[in-house]
């Protein structure tokens, strides 16, 4: 890793000489920021250009579906609150799903407390995908619900997985924190 050098206001002052050591901490110092140097200043992650939606998983894990959000359930059901740390617009795919034929359910996204994208409702079949693009600000928070319509559904559960453009997903820290005890990031 590239070591951070402070630059004093003497080395840049009028008149200053152009030196091999000022120009070779100019040269570090912009690595050691973007590696993360313990000494380095830190760039606040809202600076940098806000994702648009895409098919980069920022969020999810790496499993086929996501990360499940609601599972194994006979009835409606709530996921946790996430908080977003990253305004943007992302691509929200939502994998609904009940282990029988019978019953009926759907899934719902909020924002903020209010619907903002609701799912079809499943209910012959066993599973089915929506997908859908949604604008955050940082702090805004979303969840899943897990909707009965008609009684009878069995081990049935939402997975959830975001996705932003290439470039937002490179650039990207933390994308949303679980509003937890303890705060852990995702």
């Amino acid at each position: 890793m590239t070591t951070y050098r402070a630059i004093s206001d003497t080395e840049i002052a009028v008149d200053a000489p152009l030196t091999q050591q000022l120009m070779q901490a100019l040269k570090d110092n912009e690595i050691a920021v973007r590696e993360g140097d313990a000494s380095a200043p830190r760039i606040d992650h809202r600076a940098i250009v806000e994702p648009v939606a895409g098919n980069f998983r920022v969020f999810g894990g790496t499993g086929t579906f996501g990360s499940s959000e609601i599972s194994n359930q006979v009835n409606s059901a709530v996921g946790q609150t996430h908080t977003i740390l990253r305004k943007g617009t992302y691509r929200f795919r939502i994998y609904y799903f009940k282990a029988t034929g019978s019953g009926s359910m759907r899934a719902v996204l909020y924002k903020n407390g209010s619907v903002i994208h609701t799912t079809g409702n499943i209910g012959s079949s066993t599973s089915f995908t929506s997908t859908t693009e949604q604008s955050f600000s940082y702090g805004d928070t979303w969840k899943v619900h897990l909707e009965e319509i008609n009684g009878g559904i069995s081990g049935a559960g939402v997975s959830v997985s975001i996705g932003c453009d290439q470039l937002g997903a490179a650039t990207m820290g933390e994308l949303c924190r679980v509003s937890n005890i303890d705060g852990t990031a995702i």
